[in-house]
């Protein structure tokens, strides 16, 4: 998937392997199509079990940031990606995601 502002462009995804009798394995990240100084993608995974959120990993980076998790019996792997501008610290473009 592809989000957008202005000029920027990256790529989001989230895939997550699930698995009976081993941890469930997701893999979140934002990756930039076209960097420009100034501006970083960023990605949070949050893992879900029993309805409460019980740990996030988050990585932000000029290029391309990822994050991994891996446990046992997770109900919900949710991502959140976004296009930050670094002088302001904000965020430009945010898009989530979730598997459960």
């Amino acid at each position: 998937m592809y989000f957008f502002t202005g000029l920027l462009e990256a790529r989001y995804k989230l895939d997550v392997d699930w698995n009976w009798f081993d941890n469930d394995n997701a893999v979140a990240e934002t990756k930039f199509v076209n960097p420009k100084s100034g501006y970083k993608v960023a990605v949070r995974l949050e893992m879900w079990k029993n309805g409460k959120m019980q740990g996030y990993k988050y990585q932000e980076d000029k290029k391309w940031a990822q994050v991994t998790y891996s446990w046992t019996g997770v109900d919900v792997y949710q991502s959140r990606h976004s296009i930050n501008d670094v002088s302001t610290n904000k965020e430009l473009v945010v898009r989530s995601l979730r598997d459960d």
